[in-house]
């Protein structure tokens, strides 16, 4: 069985609190799918608690982290246009169910087609 990218034993192996954060955004990606509050929250709380490690573990970072980081970059993104798009979804099921016209999901937001 593969392991986790993160934890391979490579010199691009993230170092542990980075490999953690990568796998509580998987469960978090999870449970925004599911609608899941529980996990979320319980995502949310793990991110919490890996603030210090992470700034502790900046110091071990190198080049060769490089692909890893952007990984979860992508998936921190992913995340949170699933968090937008959820808390959106509730929005309009809270706006039908009390008789309230459904507000547009994009309420709020300014496009800049000009570039």
């Amino acid at each position: 069985m593969a392991t986790a990218p993160a934890r391979q034993g490579d010199d691009g192996a993230l170092p542990p609190a980075f490999a953690e954060l990568e796998r509580v955004l998987v469960e978090e990606a999870r449970a925004l799918r599911k609608l899941d509050r529980q996990g979320i929250e319980r995502a949310a709380e793990d991110k919490a608690k890996l603030c210090d490690e992470l700034a502790a573990a900046r110091a071990q970072l190198k080049p060769a982290h490089r692909h890893g980081l952007e990984r979860i970059r992508k998936a921190a993104l992913q995340n949170h246009m699933l968090l937008a798009h959820a808390r959106d979804s509730v929005r309009q099921v809270l706006g039908t169910a009390s008789g309230r016209p459904a507000s547009p999901v994009l309420s709020g937001l300014r496009l800049d087609l000009r570039g």
